[in-house]
């Protein structure tokens, strides 16, 4: 389950379930970087054409954590949204070959991130969307299989801390 720690949150009743938060992450607009180091699109500079968005599904959850998140600020752009995908893989290549925006996880787009990578980040902090990765289950008995799956995770994040 992913949720973004500001604009959402767990519906579910905590008293019936427990959860461990597996990693939190950044999600960061970016375009093709220019020759001179800036983005090709910005969303903090005078927008005189249509913003071309690259965007994840609005039945993936990451479109529906972006949806949450940044929809209202977004819809005072304009904006045309060109391709569509579950995949950030794809999102991430069509935006490296400078067909539009988009917005991906910081730690997926790092190395295109250094002044030789070929993306630039697109927007301020305004626009970054911080996320969680939580694993939830129920409190009563599960499945050997799950609660060993459970008591492996927990280890796992007791040993090594959150990714």
């Amino acid at each position: 389950l992913c949720t973004p720690l500001a604009a959402s949150r767990i519906s579910l009743p905590r008293e019936d379930y427990r959860l461990i938060e597996l990693a939190k992450h950044t999600l960061v607009p970016v375009s093709r970087r220019q020759g001179d180091g800036k983005p090709s699109i910005s969303l903090d500079e005078g927008i005189e054409r249509k913003i071309e968005l690259l965007a994840f599904d609005d039945r993936s959850g990451m479109g529906r954590i972006l949806r949450s998140a940044i929809s209202q600020r977004l819809a005072s752009l304009p904006t045309e949204t060109v391709f569509t995908s579950h995949l950030a893989m794809v999102l991430k290549a069509l935006c490296c070959d400078g067909k539009g925006l988009t917005w991906l996880p910081l730690s997926l787009v790092r190395p295109e991130l250094e002044s030789s990578g070929a993306l630039a980040i697109a927007g301020s902090a305004v626009w970054h969307v911080d996320m969680s990765i939580i694993l939830v289950r129920p409190k009563h008995r599960q499945t050997a299989v799950a609660e060993n799956f459970w008591q492996t995770a927990n280890r796992s994040l007791s040993e090594a801390g959150p990714l």
